[in-house]
């Protein structure tokens, strides 16, 4: 049978993010399962899940209409280019009868110190032994085993090579070699719907968030005045009091801005993770955003990251109040405490209940925070409205995709203007579709001690 098929073993990715693969497997086995009847991967059932969340037509004010009407406007072309980079692993058959059956197995070549997959003997990597390829348009997606503590220990991208091999039923086999890199942990792939790729580094159970929120919890004047930590419950300064406790505790253990950034590809962004951030004790805007994120989360509050062109805030919903948008930026930095904001009645009703915060250098500090937060928000919102007013012109002229299936360019244009002037990044959607914190190393207390 080899001899009248043509196998291609080069439909994988050339590049594959293991934040992806440790975070977003779950998700994508959940929305991007193939369609027998068409052979390709149905993704409308995200689409309708997404469409959902972000319908604006139930939103409680004008900004959070205008918020996801942004997020709603740009989804059809970001879940297209998202569809054609997957799957990630596949293998095509060409001209293969419709009744053949096939099993796909996986011969990895040492790829140095850290295997991150197995090495030395063949293992299965399509789904069984008796797959029909014919069935799912001549394409076959597969599976690899990962050694997830390994890709969690990876700091710079690993060259892996593999040879593929197909083996039919009569016996016969086609065998082709493929090359991969793949690409550490802190590397975002940015071509999920929504950025969803970037909650997989908010980590709520991440172990030192939790040390840290009982260390914070045990604090004499809080066990005095019987506070504890909570997004949930009581009512906008209880929550206003939470959210600075916590800005609090990391100025005092020494976190600074510091833009520093990088990235091994043009189609990722590199963050640092939660324990990255706590020991070195500096963050550029998107390492803050994700590290307070993952306290907000951890005690309850609806958590958000807002991108914005060149810089990332965190945002928190709190009760009976606006939303909180934290400046992470402002971190360590020194501010006058008689210093006047648009938050200074709010502030100053958590003072009045919790008189200890009152001599906290922090206190104002957070205060300048959360209203610098909120102006580069506003900013970031009206220019986004004025994208969004482009893209709409776009629409008046007709429908955005051409008869083939592909974007016209001026649509594809304005999509991109938009989705680049505000993405807001729903934590809470996107562990409800499943996607997941890519968790800590093995070693993370040797690698990563956590400074007191």
């Amino acid at each position: 049978m080899a001899s009248i098929i043509e196998f291609d073993p080069g439909l994988c990715n050339d590049e594959v993010f293991a934040s992806s693969i440790l975070g977003l497997t779950a998700f994508d086995e959940k929305w991007l399962a193939i369609d027998p009847a068409t052979g390709q991967q149905d993704i409308e059932p995200l689409v309708q899940a997404l469409e959902a969340e972000l319908d604006p037509s139930g939103a409680e004010d004008e900004q959070s209409k205008l918020m996801k009407t942004v997020r709603l406007a740009s989804l059809g072309y970001s879940t297209t280019r998202f569809l054609s980079s997957r799957p990630v692993f596949n293998v095509g058959f060409r001209g293969i009868p419709t009744d053949a059956k096939v099993a796909v197995f996986a011969e990895v070549r040492p790829h140095g110190q850290l295997e991150l997959l197995p090495v030395g003997k063949p293992f299965l990597v399509s789904r069984t032994t008796g797959e029909m390829p014919a069935s799912l348009g001549g394409n076959l997606p597969l599976s690899l085993p990962w050694n997830g503590d390994r890709l969690h220990q990876i700091r710079v991208p690993v060259e892996i090579s593999v040879e593929f091999v197909a083996k039919y039923e009569d016996g016969t086999e086609d065998r082709g070699v493929e090359k991969f890199r793949v690409l550490p942990p802190s590397d975002i792939e940015r071509e999920y719907p929504c950025g969803l790729a970037w909650a997989t580094l908010v980590d709520e159970a991440h172990p030192y968030v939790r040390k840290i929120i009982n260390t914070i919890n045990q604090d004499p004047a809080l066990v005095r005045a019987n506070i504890s930590l909570s997004g949930t419950g009581g009512d906008q300064k209880d929550q206003l009091l939470s959210s600075f406790l916590i800005w609090k505790e990391l100025v005092r253990r020494g976190l600074r801005y510091q833009n520093l950034t990088g990235t091994s590809v043009t189609n990722a962004q590199r963050v640092r993770s939660v324990h990255e951030s706590l020991c070195d004790r500096n963050t550029n805007c998107i390492d803050g955003a994700v590290l307070i994120a993952s306290f907000l989360r951890a005690v309850g509050f609806e958590t958000y990251l807002v991108l914005l062109p060149g810089h990332a805030l965190v945002a928190a919903q709190i009760d009976g109040g606006p939303s909180l948008f934290i400046e992470t930026t402002a971190l360590g930095t020194a501010v006058r405490s008689d210093q006047q904001t648009p938050y200074d009645a709010e502030f100053r009703e958590v003072a009045d209940a919790y008189p200890f915060v009152r001599n906290e250098p922090a206190f104002p500090q957070f205060e300048v925070a959360c209203a610098a937060g909120n102006a580069a928000f506003t900013q970031g919102l009206e220019q986004a409205e004025q994208a969004l007013a482009a893209w709409n012109a776009v629409l008046a002229q007709g429908d955005p995709q051409l008869p083939d299936g592909l974007w016209r360019p001026e649509a594809v244009q304005a999509l991109v203007h938009l989705s680049n002037q505000m993405l807001v990044v729903d934590i809470d959607q996107a562990r409800g579709l499943g996607v997941r914190p890519i968790g800590v190393p093995p070693d993370l207390e040797q690698r990563h001690p956590l400074p007191k």
